[in-house]
């Protein structure tokens, strides 16, 4: 097992009786079947549907939530949800000097169970330290929470269960490797949660929510017009920035890219246009600044399912 330390991400706490109603109204999932000392993904989208941020919600109690975001800038996560507090008995405030660690087992490339006895061990309980996980199509990703003052303990725990410190390489290749989005690089305003392959995250039963008009549309018509995709390159030289081509037209984006040590190539993630996707042709990447274009080969991403997220 890896560890990854992610304590730079989002980490608020909303707290109030109308905590839970709030987020219902502004986020794509279903609240309603969140237990406590459970957790269950939503994304936060703008008005037109697009992402602001993928988050993980932690119920600590009935007023009491936890939300873990993807984004590195707090302030993106806490600023849209406090713009639609007007009247709402809700508190929203970052949570700072918290240790977040990400857990994962690069062993197994299809994405093996995590080992989740040792990891819920190290959580003391009460409202100080947590554990949830992310369901993601190539297998599960543990989260480990605690206060900052246990790192060493926490650490050295997890290194006598057999568990080492991932590189940011490492991190990166296996994200790639089992098609997990982040942000901003796949997860930003420029995308939506049907692009980006997150339906699962989404609930189309619950009503209304922001962007909810928008994203019913693009489900309902099958109107998305690309989608993330796994990329394989035939080289070891690509840099970013870089574009998609077919036939002398545009046909996506890379969004990351990482060299594969095993197989001696780039891999990556990227958007392509749905039209695309669904004649199969080949594509090839153009570098910035070079006119040389490489054989790319893509993989569609498998739709996350109604359980992605929910532990």
């Amino acid at each position: 097992m890896k560890v990854f330390d992610i304590s730079d991400r989002t980490l608020l706490s909303m707290q109030g009786p109308d905590a839970e109603d709030l987020l219902q109204r502004i986020a794509t999932n279903d609240l309603k079947k969140l237990q406590v000392g459970g957790s269950i993904q939503s994304i936060l989208t703008n008005e037109k549907g697009r992402i602001v941020d993928l988050i993980s919600i932690i119920r600590r109690g009935q007023s009491d939530l936890l939300l873990a975001g993807q984004s590195s800038d707090p302030a993106l996560v806490e600023s849209w949800i406090k713009k639609f507090v007007i009247m709402e008995d809700v508190t929203v405030r970052r949570i700072v000097g918290f240790l977040h660690l990400l857990l994962f087992d690069d062993a197994d490339q299809a994405g093996g169970a995590l080992p989740w006895e040792p990891i819920r061990s190290l959580v003391q309980g009460g409202n100080d330290s947590f554990c949830f996980a992310e369901e993601w199509p190539g297998g599960t990703v543990g989260h480990l929470l605690g206060p900052g003052t246990a790192g060493t303990r926490i650490m050295e725990q997890l290194g006598a269960s057999g568990a080492t410190e991932a590189s940011t390489h490492e991190f990166e290749l296996f994200r790639i490797r089992h098609c997990i989005p982040r942000s901003p690089n796949e997860l930003s305003v420029n995308y939506n949660p049907l692009e980006a392959g997150l339906a699962g995250a989404v609930s189309f039963t619950k009503g209304c929510y922001v962007g909810q008009e928008v994203i019913a549309r693009l489900d309902t018509y099958d109107k998305v017009q690309r989608r993330l995709v796994q990329l394989d390159f035939d080289s070891a030289a690509i840099k970013l920035p870089a574009t998609l081509r077919h036939s002398d037209s545009s046909a996506g984006l890379i969004t990351s890219i990482e060299y594969d040590d095993a197989a001696g190539r780039q891999i990556g993630l990227g958007y392509v246009r749905a039209a695309i996707l669904e004649s199969g042709p080949d594509i090839v990447c153009v570098q910035e600044g070079s006119d040389e274009p490489v054989p790319v080969r893509m993989i569609p991403l498998q739709h996350f399912s109604s359980k992605f997220g929910q532990t």
